[in-house]
């Protein structure tokens, strides 16, 4: 059962962290993942979402006028940026509270929940370099090629990658990566995101 809701706007509208919001509601940061994406029931929590994000509490579901009027009509003039390099060097660990801003792009003005974040590594050359910023819709429908970034969790921290998606089935992803003929499944449970790749800021 789909639980639809408004957690994913509110809380990039507060300028918060799913980490930060775990710790506010005394849970692990998966579960609020998933409580986001709307396959786990929030309304266990929604005292305390509702004091976190100053909003009433029916405000949390899909289908309030108040996201209009508290998230859009507040658009950032900057978008966040996210990440930093994991240990290894080969992924993107997007957990924590975004660490400076970046220009908005006009194609983006009308995206709430745009943010940015650096790529680490070179698996999606030419198209990516490390060290470049990427702009990332979450707005955007994804499709078969579509570039999107891709996170789960390991050990309570929300891991990124950027991939190509290959095809979408009805418990997975199959992604590949420019670099590799190797087509990687990933369980849509493990899943904490799968934002599209609308763009890029070459970084000098």
């Amino acid at each position: 059962m789909k639980h639809s809701n408004n957690l994913h706007n509110l809380r990039l509208g507060n300028n918060l962290s799913q980490s930060e919001i775990s710790k506010h509601l005394d849970i692990s940061q998966g579960l609020y993942c998933r409580m986001e994406r709307g396959s786990v029931d929030p309304t266990k929590y929604l005292a305390k979402l509702s004091e976190l994000f100053k909003v009433k509490t029916n405000e949390i579901y899909s289908g309030e006028k108040t996201i209009n009027e508290v998230i859009y009509a507040q658009i950032p003039v900057n978008l966040p940026v996210y990440g930093m390099p994991t240990l290894d060097g080969k992924k993107i660990n997007i957990s924590n509270k975004f660490a400076s801003t970046t220009e908005r792009p006009d194609y983006l003005k009308d995206s709430p929940s745009a943010y940015s974040c650096f790529v680490v590594g070179n698996e999606m050359q030419p198209r990516f370099n490390h060290g470049e910023l990427i702009y990332i819709d979450p707005i955007k429908k994804i499709s078969n090629e579509s570039e999107i970034l891709i996170s789960t969790f390991e050990d309570d921290q929300e891991i990124a990658t950027l991939q190509c998606l290959i095809s979408e089935g009805d418990d997975h992803y199959l992604c590949a990566t420019y670099q590799s003929d190797e087509h990687i499944k990933i369980l849509k449970k493990d899943i904490g995101r799968v934002h599209a790749v609308v763009g890029l800021r070459q970084i000098y």
